[in-house]
């Protein structure tokens, strides 16, 4: 019998063959030209050496041969699409054969653009990078140059480089636009082999910078029952000397309706109340207030316009469940606490209200502390199916409910592993694996990049919980899992911890991401002359290509019955073999 405690597994993993004592784990999909990496375990008490063969076939739509490959987990160059499967087979008088369907992930490259601005006038000259990575976040050996363009609104190519050079996955240029250009939104195009693998724009038009800016933000966290908007205006001009002038503020509710006009004068910084004509109804938690701020500069009669969405939110505070599993199990206890937040971030303290599970009679008064945290410790009894946690504050009229479901086992067997220590790079990861039977074995695999890139077997010596450490190592950037399984009342479980090192400041230069650094006089303290203050890429220029590579959608996948072995979990991407044979039983 197979069985799993967390449904909501990256899709990544196949886990098949616990029969006879052998779990085969690898990953649940193939691309070309990366490594597919295959963990064989054999925790059979009465064979110490057993002799398997490893076999992937695949063939396209019209079953032409593509792929007949054994021992070995080395992906062509070419793979193309098909249908693909994975077998392992028992040799020499070791009986075992299991297989499971694998998904080919067509994507190899991607790129991005980087550019020094995102308006240009005529008579500029735009500078650009264009970094190509493949599918390990690595410039990829086999792409030389790519092909680039640049076109004006009326998709006119205006320049091109048909063989652009890559240096360390990087190519870099610039253009400079004619006097007379063609006025709107330009487009940068990178192709390899005749495909696009990225673009963006950049808008040229005729302008006069302004020689002062104007910044408008709430000074005061706007709620519904303030009917008002507190505003904290600042104009200053570019070296950072104050302006004077006169600001028109005009203050739009729903659906586009003008509220109210006021203007000011403003000696560069000012604090101003806006108060609400008519009432303003705050329908979900949150809805915004449009607000248009001219300022008039007193010399010149130079003018700024800003338009500003001020969030004006319901209540003081808001609330989230935090569980320490996603499902509770009947007849066990489980832990949970409600995250009480002001809208700024911080912990909200001294939150009293009412709790209630009325599922298991559960009512108490209570009071969020320090942290902003009330904890809750809730025992749902065998015949309870869902609960129902509720917590209402009658004094602001707040209301807050979330629903809990059990677990969908036929089970007590149970494995949590938590994470103890923040993750920091090249540090030791501290966590502990806890299990309702004493344990005799584990097994731990880490994933990313949709590769397992470390695993290991551990003899915990009948313990039932067990510290593990790992070190955080620059191949498990920029996110990676964690995975932990066991075998607890004679059903392999397991459970994972996610590792994310997206709290960086800026992507590090390494060998698993190994996007080059950039040239050191651009890294002299001067302002970036590129988009965002920055040479550096940001999280927020990685994540986009990590998700391109690795995001499967969920009809790539069955629903998981257990009175089917072979179905698939949709969100988790795992095969599981609906039992366990008597070795795995006397574990």
């Amino acid at each position: 019998m197979w069985q799993f405690i967390r449904s909501h597994i990256l899709t990544v993993l196949i886990f098949i063959g616990a029969a006879h004592g052998i779990l085969v784990v690898g990953p649940k999909t193939i691309r070309a030209n990366q490594d597919y990496t295959v963990v064989i375990s054999n925790f059979n008490l009465n064979m110490s050496k057993v002799d398997v063969m490893l076999r992937i076939t695949g063939h396209s739509d019209n079953r032409t041969n593509i792929l007949d490959l054994t021992k070995t987990v080395e992906m062509p160059v070419d793979l193309s699409a098909g249908n693909y499967k994975i077998a392992i087979d028992g040799q020499r008088g070791f009986s075992f054969h299991k297989e499971a369907e694998l998904v080919h992930l067509s994507k190899t490259i991607a790129g991005l653009i980087q550019i020094d601005k995102p308006v240009y006038k005529p008579g500029d000259t735009v500078n650009f990078r264009v970094i190509v990575l493949d599918s390990e976040l690595k410039p990829p050996a086999r792409v030389k140059s790519i092909h680039v363009t640049i076109s004006d609104p009326q998709k006119n190519v205006i320049r091109k480089w048909s063989t652009a050079k890559l240096y360390t996955g990087v190519f870099e240029s610039d253009l400079q636009i004619a006097p007379t250009p063609m006025l709107g939104m330009w487009n940068i195009s990178v192709k390899i082999e005749g495909e696009e693998i990225v673009s963006k724009t950049f808008e040229v038009k005729e302008y006069v910078l302004s020689s002062f800016d104007v910044e408008v933000v709430p000074s005061v966290v706007p709620l519904e029952k303030d009917q008002s908007l507190t505003l904290q205006i600042e104009a200053n001009y570019h070296f950072g000397k104050p302006v004077k002038g006169v600001a028109k503020f005009e203050v739009y509710l729903r659906n586009g309706f003008l509220d109210q006009k006021h203007q000011f004068e403003v000696n560069g910084k000012r604090q101003v109340e806006l108060r609400f004509k008519n009432y303003f109804e705050v329908l979900a938690d949150r809805q915004d207030v449009l607000v248009k701020t001219t300022f008039i500069e007193q010399t010149t009669n130079r003018t700024v316009v800003k338009q500003s969405h001020i969030t004006v939110y319901k209540y003081k505070y808001g609330v989230q469940l935090i569980k320490d599993s996603p499902q509770f199990r009947p007849g066990l206890p489980f832990k949970c606490a409600l995250q009480f937040r002001y809208h700024d971030g911080t912990p909200a303290k001294g939150i009293t209200g009412n709790v209630e599970v009325s599922d298991i009679d559960y009512r108490t008064t209570a009071t969020s502390d320090d942290g902003g945290v009330i904890k809750l410790e809730l025992n749902p009894s065998d015949n309870i199916d869902v609960m129902n946690i509720n917590f209402s504050d009658d004094d602001n009229g707040f209301f807050f409910g979330a629903v809990v479901e059990k677990v969908d086992v036929v089970t007590n067997a149970y494995l949590k592993l938590e994470l103890k220590s923040p993750v920091k790079l090249n540090r030791m990861l501290r966590l502990t694996i806890t299990c309702n039977e004493r344990m005799t074995f584990f097994l731990y695999y880490v994933v990313t990049k949709g590769n397992i890139i470390d695993s290991g077997y551990m003899r915990p010596n009948k313990q039932n919980k067990y510290p593990l450490q790992l070190n955080a190592t620059e191949k498990m950037i920029p996110k990676a899992k964690l995975i932990v399984a066991t075998v607890a009342s004679s059903v392999i479980v397991f459970d994972y911890v996610d590792i994310d090192f997206t709290d960086l400041p800026y992507v590090p230069y390494n060998d698993s991401l190994n996007v080059p650094q950039i040239e050191s006089e651009l890294m002299s303290g001067r302002q970036s002359a590129y988009y965002k203050n920055s040479h550096e890429l940001l999280w927020e220029d990685i994540m986009p290509l990590y998700n391109e590579f690795y995001a499967i959608e969920d009809n790539d996948f069955d629903k998981f019955h257990r009175e089917d072995a072979h179905s698939l979990t949709r969100r988790a991407g795992l095969l599981f073999q609906q039992h366990c044979d008597d070795q795995c039983r006397k574990m």
